[in-house]
């Protein structure tokens, strides 16, 4: 089974594109924090179960684990979030089920042997 093709945005950006980013997640009094891309991405394939998790569940999970490191997440963050969850369904580490800009009802999981 495949992943279904992104919609908006993220139409026709290779995931490459994404590769060397940082990803900015607010101030921590007044210097600027960031976490690396792997970082993040470990954040986020901590968070999803084999056999699903809700992307709401997702950004939930990798917010709480931000404020536990004390970095204060931005308007940013969730976008930050949402554009690695994005890249790492587009490379095939992650699959989805449903659309992904509804968070409530869209599930991600990783992939089985199976697939």
């Amino acid at each position: 089974m495949t992943s279904p093709r992104l919609t908006g945005r993220f139409v026709g950006h290779p995931v490459e594109e994404f590769q060397n980013d940082n990803a900015r997640f607010g101030k921590l009094g007044t210097d600027i924090v960031t976490l690396s891309q792997e970082e993040l991405d470990a954040l986020i394939l901590e968070s999803v179960k084999p056999w699903g998790t809700k992307v709401a569940a997702i950004m939930a999970n990798v917010d709480r684990a931000l404020k536990a490191r004390q970095i204060h997440d931005d308007d940013d963050a969730f976008d930050d979030t949402e554009r690695r969850l994005r890249a790492l369904i587009d490379s095939g580490h992650l699959l989805s089920d449903g659309d992904l800009n509804q968070w409530r009802t869209c599930e991600v999981r990783t992939p089985s042997r199976i697939d």
